[in-house]
């Protein structure tokens, strides 16, 4: 295999950017059309996104100015035996990752011109910098907007992706970005809006989805099935869920409040009570979830929901 040719143009990747957003970025300044010329340029397979191969055809594209293992850095590769991949050292859920149709605050194109890896994950869907919602269409032809785009900063209708309008967010979920960008970036978590306990990147990601999206359910609003959904739906599944995390333990009562209105709805109280159950311990099991669950069993002890002697989420008593 030949080494491919260096860039004239060089550069290292900045503080928080995506490597496909960097790879856009590098190909626009070279005189390319689209991060594939240089991916199929650095003898890159197709999926080395989310899977194991050597980057050595892409350092040495740049010239040597980024290492492989900074490279790797900005992967999505499995983590061990865990059923997880890489997001900046965090290890997270492969569908709290968006893979295909990324998003972006026009305002941070239009200052800094990169994509920042922290909108890839699902439930970032503003831009605290600007206290704007991200966008993933195009304002001008209304197509989504792809990693497979010829330039970083543009639509391939042209449109200026920087020039696009923006929408204020509400700064409750801007927060919730700006914690998760600091977790990213530095691995702390000096801004932080909510009690619930567990503190990983993995552990909020997922909590604000599903009780975004068991609250739509519950309320009978647009179905979730859809992980990846747009950066317009996806708005309104983080918004309920960052509301119910800042309320932390109290929200638990609200939660059930909903099973139960559902319940009476249906006619059937204990069924509804055991679903909610069993899909809430489907979706939090692991370590980083224990001190969630002993908060939801000491709830439910407190408001004597009723739950099933001996089930998992029954509240034990202290040994005679």
């Amino acid at each position: 295999m030949s080494t491919p040719a260096q860039l004239i143009v060089r550069s290292s990747p900045r503080p928080g950017e995506g490597l496909l957003g960097f790879l856009l970025r590098m190909s626009a300044a070279n005189g390319y059309a689209g991060a594939g010329v240089l991916i199929r340029l650095a003898n890159l397979p197709r999926t080395f996104l989310t899977r194991p191969c050597t980057l050595d055809g892409l350092a040495a594209l740049l010239g040597s100015v980024v290492s492989v293992s900074e490279l790797e850095e900005r992967l999505h590769w499995p983590v061990g035996s865990r059923r997880g991949v890489n997001f900046c050292g965090a290890i997270v859920s492969p569908v709290d990752i968006g893979f295909t149709h990324p998003k972006v605050c026009p305002a941070c194109m239009e200052e800094s011109s990169i994509a920042r890896q922290v909108w890839d994950l699902r439930v970032v869907t503003t831009c605290w910098r600007h206290d704007c919602y991200l966008r993933d269409h195009c304002s001008d032809c209304g197509s989504r907007l792809t990693w497979q785009r010829r330039r970083l900063l543009h639509c391939d209708c042209g449109s200026q992706l920087g020039k696009q309008p923006t929408n204020g967010a509400p700064p409750e979920v801007t927060a919730l970005t700006l914690l998760l960008e600091a977790m990213v970036i530095d691995g702390s978590s000096w801004v932080d809006p909510f009690p619930m306990p567990g503190r990983s990147l993995a552990a909020i990601c997922r909590a604000i989805w599903w009780f975004g999206g068991e609250l739509a359910r519950l309320d009978r609003a647009q179905p979730l099935a859809i992980s990846k959904p747009s950066v317009c739906l996806a708005a309104k599944i983080v918004e309920r869920g960052v509301r119910f995390l800042e309320d932390w333990p109290q929200s638990i009562d609200a939660l059930f409040r909903h099973a139960d209105v559902e319940a009476a709805r249906r006619q059937d109280l204990q069924q509804a009570s055991e679903q909610t159950l069993y899909r809430m311990r489907q979706a939090f099991g692991g370590a980083d979830f224990k001190l969630m669950l002993d908060d939801v069993r000491r709830r439910l002890g407190l408001i004597g929901y009723p739950v099933k002697r001996n089930s998992f989420y029954s509240v034990r008593g202290p040994r005679s």
